[in-house]
């Protein structure tokens, strides 16, 4: 698994851990700062129960990831996006200019 995978897990269980609301297996940013969500990759039933009483009544929750709504769910919109990673391009130092 990479960690694009599912950003905001690993965005939330790592170096923003110090941000996240959790319970129990579901993370979330505080909703002044982000509207998403997170669970584990692999989500079980207590995954999604954990977000389910994180999020709260009536809430739109914003997922992340591959993850497919368990039964009980409905997926109001799902949006296809494209993660840009580049490892052939070596960094360098933008050079000088002198004018």
């Amino acid at each position: 698994m990479s960690v694009l995978d599912n950003p905001v897990w690993t965005a939330l269980a790592g170096p923003h851990a110090w941000l996240a609301e959790r319970l129990g297996q579901a993370v979330r940013y505080p909703a002044d700062v982000a509207p998403f969500f997170a669970i584990p990759e692999r989500p079980g039933p207590d995954a999604w129960a954990d977000l389910d009483t994180l999020a709260g009544p009536e809430a739109v929750v914003v997922v992340v990831g591959g993850t497919s709504t368990p039964p009980g769910w409905d997926a109001i919109e799902e949006v296809a996006g494209v993660q840009l990673v580049d490892a052939g391009v070596a960094a360098a130092p933008a050079p000088r200019r002198y004018g």
